[in-house]
């Protein structure tokens, strides 16, 4: 019966430490990405007004749903090395599932095609760094 208790007292003791290194490693490998629009140039000003008119809570609302945020929007750019573009927006989401179920929204599919149609723009996604909860030697 001893025995039974022991192996039983292990066998807990193992699945604890196991599940415990299992989150630590999912944590260092989950990263967010981020959704990168450059706009270089605007053909239509008067075409682009209707999404540079939105309040930057408007525009939000649109990634709420996909947990998302913006990190830049038609911020002031400096340029360092060469010539900067118009616009650079950056919004942040947690998985690329998101991102992309975002980027293909019916209220972000109306803001894409006004942003085509208005500019001369690119877009993509793009990895970010996995963080660590794992500390490090020393």
């Amino acid at each position: 019966m001893k025995r039974i208790v022991s192996i039983t007292a292990a066998f807990s003791v193992g699945l604890l430490i196991g599940g415990g290194v299992v989150q630590k490693l999912q944590a260092r490998t989950s990263s967010n990405v981020y959704w990168i629009g450059i706009i270089d140039e605007v053909v239509d000003a008067s075409v682009r007004q209707k999404n540079t008119n939105r309040s930057d809570d408007e525009a939000s609302k649109l990634l709420d749903p996909f947990d998302g945020h913006f990190l830049s929007r038609n911020a002031k750019i400096t340029g360092l090395d060469g010539e900067p573009p118009r616009s650079i927006i950056i919004a942040q989401f947690p998985n690329r599932e998101k991102a992309l179920g975002w980027y293909n929204s019916p209220g972000q599919t109306q803001v894409n095609d006004i942003r085509r149609s208005s500019t001369k723009s690119r877009s993509f996604i793009v990895d970010g760094i996995a963080v660590s909860n794992i500390p490090g030697p020393g």
